[in-house]
């Protein structure tokens, strides 16, 4: 599973967790990575299921028949990667767009620090300097 589709290693952990811990909780979707939000439809799906529930009765607490459930469940789990595989694309791209506005929000950051910096007491900055700001913004 994990040659294709990224995020496996995660998403079996996690549906570990939800077959072995006593108190379960998936946090909220807006707490998440957006490469992440297909692993957690994928365990909200499951855990909602009526045989999960009536499986996680026998694993709780226990380690060994928790990573039986996992087994039990990699054919639950594989189609529900292989429909999600859209979702998965958008949430990496969503990724890669929020890192690009972080660095983009950084230069301008650090433009305007500059130019703060350079600015004489008219509030004039060199050529350069306002150059530099204008790019970054």
């Amino acid at each position: 599973m994990g040659e294709r589709h990224d995020h496996a290693a995660d998403l079996l952990a996690d549906v570990f967790l939800a077959a072995y811990k006593v108190g379960l909780r998936l946090r909220e979707r807006t707490e998440m990575d957006p490469s992440r939000l297909v692993n957690h439809q994928v365990v909200s799906a499951l855990v909602e299921s009526p045989d999960f529930a009536a499986l996680r009765r026998e694993t709780v607490g226990d380690p060994y028949a928790a990573a039986l459930a996992v087994l039990a469940q990699s054919g639950a789990l594989r189609r529900l990667l292989e429909g999600s595989q859209d979702a998965q694309g958008r949430g990496e791209r969503a990724a890669r767009t929020r890192q690009d506005a972080e660095r983009a929000a950084t230069a301008v950051a650090e433009a305007l620090r500059q130019a703060a910096e350079e600015a004489d007491e008219d509030g004039g900055v060199p050529p350069a300097t306002a150059d530099a700001l204008q790019r970054a913004v």
